[in-house]
């Protein structure tokens, strides 16, 4: 019973892991942002040329 136990308990992570997934969610919100970023110019760029067109 106690193995199950063990095996149910979260596991405490090593400094190194811990820097390790730290760098990954920072990926992660760069890579985001990025992409938010991109969708922005997009849709200005879509706007600009919609404008142009007349249909705005």
């Amino acid at each position: 019973m106690d193995s199950i136990k063990s095996l149910l308990r979260p596991k405490t992570l090593t400094a190194e892991e811990e820097a390790a997934k730290a760098k990954k969610a920072e990926a992660k919100a760069i890579k985001k942002a990025e992409k938010a970023a991109k969708l922005e110019l997009t849709k200005k760029f879509v706007q600009d040329s919609l404008g142009e067109k007349g249909f705005l």
